[in-house]
């Protein structure tokens, strides 16, 4: 699942500043997945995460 959101946010057309914002909060995410933390939780952490980097920088 995390593989397929980092695929989908590779090719969304956005601003370069926001995709890398996001690769880098897919990546953390991905690294505790694997750690053995809650992936249910992570997957929610991660789309608020998102939800937050998109708005902070469409808002500069």
């Amino acid at each position: 699942m995390i593989t397929n959101i980092f695929k989908v946010s590779k090719g969304l057309d956005i601003a370069e500043t926001i995709k890398l914002e996001f690769v880098q909060e897919i990546g953390l995410v991905h690294m505790r997945i694997v750690e053995g933390c809650n992936s249910l939780l992570q997957l929610a952490g991660l789309l608020g995460k998102l939800c937050q980097k998109a708005n902070a920088l469409t808002a500069q």
